[in-house]
């Protein structure tokens, strides 16, 4: 889940937190105590001019990727207000999120519907950790009682709710697995 042979420029930013939880906030969002607007931008500019002192070093892919994505935080601190709104999951109705359903997979796919509307170009949202859809065993159990279920409610509103807000057409929803299936069922334990 991270951009591979294309580079670390390609790579997601990657929430952990589990935007279903009564407490979910993102501190990386949040400016620290004392932290003004002007501070941030009084160091963006010492850093700017500590750049242009050591040019050489800037020559280096690492020294430059790591110039880009401080650009980057420094942009999303000082002009990122819609931005961080979009995590501000509270601004939605709980019938909203109701209908996306209370639990982490549906709460992400309307974090994702709410960073899309922020102009948010590419969205990724997983449902659960890696090798949750591995059912070598006990496979249609799995499926009827706990994968399907959340992932036909959360997808199912996301797509109406793009299309009542009239961003389906412009919005490429993609879903995809990495766990193939053998036409086999295992008789043993109900695995493929």
């Amino acid at each position: 889940q991270n951009g591979g042979f294309m580079g670390s420029a390609f790579d997601p930013w990657q929430l952990t937190r589990d935007p279903n939880a009564a407490d979910f906030k993102l501190d990386e969002l949040s400016p620290l105590p004392g932290l003004s607007v002007d501070r941030v931008s009084a160091r963006r500019d010492l850093l700017a001019d500590v750049d242009r002192q050591r040019q050489d070093l800037e020559s280096t892919a690492a020294v430059h990727d790591m110039s880009q994505r401080m650009g980057e935080a420094f942009s999303l601190l000082i002009q990122g207000g819609k931005f961080r709104e979009a995590f501000d999951l509270d601004r939605e109705s709980p019938a909203m999120r109701d209908q996306y359903g209370r639990h982490a997979f549906g709460q992400s796919l309307l974090l994702a519907r709410r960073l899309v509307e922020a102009g948010i170009p590419v969205v990724q949202a997983n449902m659960g950790h890696m090798n949750r859809w591995d059912t070598h065993a006990f496979n249609f159990v799995q499926l009827k009682d706990r994968l399907l279920p959340p992932l036909d409610q959360g997808l199912s509103t996301l797509i109406a709710d793009l299309d009542e807000r009239g961003l389906l057409d412009e919005t490429l929803v993609v879903v995809s697995g990495e766990f193939g299936r053998t036409p086999l069922i295992n008789d043993r334990n109900g695995g493929r």
